[in-house]
């Protein structure tokens, strides 16, 4: 068996500033057309051709059992900032994609190749029976492109050790998983040196060796100055794709509705490493049981990586030891069925003290040190970013700095703690440490000038301290849940994009993409709704239970969005009770005004969109038309009716031969008078020669 392979590299510009690299493999002698795609989505720190193993063993299956299963061909799409993609992205991902790599990015990279948006791949997956298969971020990434559109049809999906958490689960995984991949050793003196180092320690020599020769030949490459060989995925970008905090919890809530639409298959490891048992139960409840997936599988003796752990056997020296009298533990099962396994934490560390370090408490801290003294000179900016959850640092132009603090109430404040890029998705944690880093930076102790402004020459600002009063009072803002709410409900951004929405004159324009401007509008609108999460617009594809569950949302739309944010103050000075009653009659007013004045709108966005939606006339259409095959399935011998265009071609036929009809007895009529005025003249002629026989 030998499947014929090629590699693409999938431009997605001006639509994603990221290339994508692709495997596509096939076999010309088993390849069916009307067989299965199957697309296959790698874990973090992988790259595509970790798939290649499994795409083998598949591939066997499918030449022992040719009648059962029928492939088309396979393809591995590889995140942007994994393997041959990091190479190729790699500026694009230092400026933008540090220190956080979103799995949305990953989702949207497998959306854009499949949907054909792009240049590089010229394939039409919209004509083939897709079959995803995801492991861990790859498994999420195709969960999370439920929300782009247009949807990609997946027959079924298989997801191996679905990375999907709540998040009360998700921040401590995070720092768990960050922590190991900016510890992990990322340089070798060769190749083979990686496959012998790798080969004989813990997880990596239990792998399939087919996979792990090929991680080192295919997820290494040589270092700039030629010494040895580095990771691909530097660790740099496999901690940024753990630090992402809304990937998850995001696709956390998609999969109820996901499971519903697409045939899903889960396969976990039986061992809780990566992933504790709670998780796994928790995501069995969330998709309302087992009875709504496809299938539920447990490996065992399987961990995230769904590979068997060997368990050390026992020591033959080893001897039970008898309890004391004391003891609480009961005595071994007379039936001798009874095992313990070595397991857990505890049991870990002490083989990695053990293997590695023999047995030393000293030599481990000392290895923990030079760990430590090694990473801080590679990242010397890393442990101002470990808990940075994505705050980053955003530019501060001249008018940001020069805001009146008593115009607080018109300033944008999530540009004023660093945030505008998360807004009103910025977590309370994000906000917390958004206020620290501004604080830092602004704090009037921090700008206080060490000399004098005799001495200088330069007269010092008496008010600087104005920004971090901006800064203060953003803070008390958007940390007090009922003023957030109030905040966001008029975010000044949001005011700006309202303007955008599709109007009734814009959609005829020749241009105008009913899906791609009305997803827009909706998704800036759904972060209002009371019901999360809100259901996409959809596809063309879209089935008529999707769009009128869609329709069916918005027509109910419950919004908790407020206008307290634009009420004027009662002047200052003025304790008059008859100005207080006032102002607040004129707010109360204003504020029902503009909540009227919203729902209108939105009710308004609703209702074109209903009306020009391309689904609403195809469903009608195939209703009538399945109307009309039921009443001729009922009554078998009544001649069908005819459609429209058939009854004018009767009509004009009809017309045409009136005409002809009557051209034709025209025709004759004009003969018989000719005839007629001929037997006359005839008549007469034989009359005038009769008289002038007669005379004669």
């Amino acid at each position: 068996m030998v499947l014929t392979k090629e590699t693409f590299t999938f431009d997605p510009r001006p639509y994603y500033p990221l290339l994508i690299k692709a495997n596509r493999y096939w076999d010309p002698k088993t390849q069916a057309h009307d067989g299965l795609t199957m697309v296959f989505a790698h874990g973090t720190s992988f790259n595509k051709e970790t798939w290649e193993p499994t795409i083998e063993d598949l591939q066997v299956l499918v030449e022992s059992q040719p009648s059962k299963l029928k492939i088309r061909e396979f393809w591995s799409i590889e995140a942007p900032n994994h393997g041959d993609s990091a190479a190729l992205n790699q500026e694009v991902l230092r400026v933008g994609y540090t220190p956080i790599f979103g799995w949305e990015e990953y989702a949207r990279s497998i959306h854009l190749f499949l949907s054909g948006y792009g240049s590089g791949v010229n394939v039409d997956f919209s004509k083939h029976n897709l079959v995803g298969v995801g492991h861990s971020m790859g498994a999420v990434s195709m969960v999370l492109m439920a929300g782009h559109h247009p949807r990609v049809k997946f027959k079924a999906v298989i997801f191996c050790e679905l990375m999907i958490m709540a998040p009360t689960f998700g921040k401590a995984a995070s720092g768990m998983l960050t922590g190991g991949a900016e510890n992990r050793r990322d340089t070798w003196p060769s190749k083979e040196e990686a496959y012998k180092i790798l080969k004989s320690r813990g997880t990596w020599k239990q792998w399939d060796d087919r996979v792990l020769k090929g991680y080192v030949e295919t997820g290494l490459k040589p270092l700039d100055n030629g010494e040895g060989v580095t990771l691909k995925c530097t660790r740099e970008q496999e901690a940024a794709c753990y630090r992402d905090p809304l990937g998850s919890s995001r696709a956390y809530g998609l999969l109820t509705a996901y499971v519903k639409q697409v045939p899903t298959h889960l396969i976990y490891g039986e061992i809780n490493d990566y992933l504790p048992a709670e998780v796994k139960e928790d995501i069995l409840v969330l998709v309302g049981g087992v009875q709504n997936l496809e299938s539920f599988s447990l490996v065992p003796k399987a961990g995230h990586l769904i590979l068997p752990i060997a368990i050390p056997p026992t020591p033959t020296t080893y001897k039970t030891p008898s309890a004391p009298s004391t003891s609480r533990l009961s005595a071994p099962h007379p039936s001798g069925h009874r095992s313990l396994l070595q397991v857990g934490p505890a049991y870990i560390n002490h083989l990695r003290l053990s293997l590695h370090h023999a047995h030393s408490f000293t030599e481990l801290d000392k290895h923990l040190e030079a760990e430590r003294e090694r990473h801080a000179a590679l990242n010397p900016t890393i442990d101002a970013q470990e808990d940075d959850l994505g705050v980053g640092e955003e530019e501060e132009p001249e008018e940001l700095l020069t805001l009146d603090p008593k115009e607080w109430k018109k300033h944008d404040l999530y540009a004023v703690l660093g945030l505008s890029h998360l807004r009103y998705r910025a977590t309370a944690e994000q906000i917390k440490i958004a206020h620290r880093k501004k604080v830092l930076k602004h704090h009037p102790d921090k700008k206080a000038s060490a000399t004098p402004g005799f001495e200088t020459g330069v007269q010092l600002n008496t008010n600087d301290d104005a920004f971090f009063k901006c800064i203060q009072k953003a803070h008390e803002v958007l940390t007090n849940a009922e003023k957030r709410r109030q905040f966001d409900s008029v975010d000044p951004q949001f005011m700006e994009l309202e303007e955008y929405i599709p109007t009734a004159a814009a959609t005829k324009s020749k241009n105008f993409d009913f899906f791609k401007e009305f997803s827009t509008a909706f998704d800036l609108f759904s972060r209002f709704s009371k019901t999360q999460p809100v259901p996409g617009l959809g596809g063309v594809d879209a089935s008529k239970q999707e769009v009128e569950a869609f329709y069916d949302f918005w027509y109910n739309f419950d919004s908790w969005r407020s206008f307290e944010w634009l009420d004027k103050e009662v002047n200052e000075g003025s304790d008059s009770r008859d100005d207080k009653r006032y102002t607040e009659k004129k707010n109360k007013t204003e504020r029902a005004r503009r909540k009227k004045e919203d729902t209108t709108k939105l009710r308004g966005l609703v209702d074109l969109a209903l009306s020009i939606d391309p689904r609403i006339k195809r469903i009608k259409q195939q209703e009538k038309e399945a109307r009309e095959a039921k009443k001729k399935a009922a009554a078998p011998n009544v001649p069908a009716k005819k459609t429209k265009q058939e009854e004018e071609a009767e009509k004009k036929r009809l017309e045409e031969e009136a005409k002809a009809k009557e051209e034709a007895e025209k025709a004759v009529r004009a003969d018989a008078k000719k005839a007629k005025a001929a037997a006359a003249n005839a008549a007469k002629k034989a009359r005038r020669q009769q008289r002038a026989t007669e005379e004669t």
